[in-house]
């Protein structure tokens, strides 16, 4: 008997528990997030975000301060100026079809990303940029480009 009493609350007392669990989210990010990494560059940390290329195409990079973790600037890069053809083009990534970014990287004092662009409106089909952004003490530069590729995918 003292078996079965055992056994129901257990059960009780389990069931309980995956109810509770089951009403809290999963988790604080936003689910158009796909990608955070975080980097030490001397004494900051530079912390990536990157979003979901088609619901919201959108890079964030965060410079903060170490240990404290303390938010010292922040950007975000939803477009980029490009140069080609002797003219600057703004790519507005909410005027895109398509927008890829890749190799995210830190190299010394720099992020270091590519953008590949494709045109809603625009009659070339592909453009594949090459991005770098100082990192700064206190600051973070914005993003300088140059056109890597015009043309076909």
């Amino acid at each position: 008997m003292n078996f079965l009493k055992y056994f129901i609350f257990i059960s009780l007392a389990t069931q309980a528990t995956i109810a509770c669990a089951q009403e809290k989210p999963l988790s604080n990010l936003p689910l158009s997030i796909d990608d955070v990494k975080t980097q030490r560059v001397n004494k900051r940390l530079v912390r990536t975000i990157q979003y979901n290329r088609i619901e919201l195409p959108l890079l964030e990079f965060e410079l903060i301060k170490a240990p404290d973790r303390e938010l010292v600037h922040k950007i975000e890069v939803n477009s980029i100026t490009i140069t080609f053809d002797g003219r600057q083009h703004l790519l507005d990534f909410n005027e895109r079809a398509a927008v890829d970014f890749e190799e995210i990287r830190i190299e010394g004092n720099e992020i270091k990303f590519n953008v590949g662009y494709t045109a809603a409106t625009h009659t070339a089909p592909y453009i594949i940029s090459e991005c770098k952004i100082d990192i700064e003490h206190n600051s973070l530069s914005k993003p300088t480009c140059s056109l890597l590729q015009w043309g076909a995918e």
